[in-house]
């Protein structure tokens, strides 16, 4: 029997770390705190760390370093934060399905909504850091090429969406 293989390219990991820059990259320490939102976002779909790490990070990392992180604190941001992810809802990881078998009274969507706050609290501590981490070396604000004014996508905040 003959089966087709389709490969589909959804570029929702492009979507992810467009929509992270635009939400911080006005701020100090924008590309760090984007591998943070990238991060989170991915891993509420993954629930991998290591997929997050190869998904946002391939590209989160030279852009840390460029913008004068040292690179093993770019490199600890990323690894921070794609950890994280695992803790995202809905996936959560193994954690989830092995709270769920134990816990046998508590429904998994129940479940996945306790999981916000703790996920919420992991990347504000991770956030935090590295704004306080920028401040202290003095890095200053770096705005992508294609999020600067005069660019046509950059007429609204949703333009990421061009990747769709």
């Amino acid at each position: 029997m003959f089966f087709a293989v389709v490969l589909m390219r959804t570029n929702i990991g492009q979507f992810f770390n467009d929509l992270a820059f635009r939400a911080v990259s006005k701020y100090s320490g924008g590309p760090a705190k984007a591998a943070v939102g990238a991060s989170g976002l991915q891993g509420m779909i993954s629930g991998s760390s290591v997929a997050n790490t190869v998904a946002s990070g391939s590209f989160t990392i030279p852009i840390m370093k460029k913008v004068g992180f040292k690179p093993h604190v770019a490199a600890a941001t990323e690894a921070t934060a794609s950890t994280g992810g695992q803790l995202m809802p809905p996936i959560m990881g193994a954690a989830a399905f092995i709270m769920a078998q134990n816990v046998a009274e508590v429904e998994y969507n129940r479940l996945i909504v306790i999981a916000i706050i703790p996920a919420g609290l992991y990347f504000l501590g991770a956030l935090l850091s590295i704004h306080f981490e920028a401040k202290r070396n003095g890095l200053k604000v770096w705005i992508p090429l294609s999020f600067r004014p005069g660019d046509p996508c950059c007429s609204e905040w949703i333009c990421c969406c061009r990747w769709w």
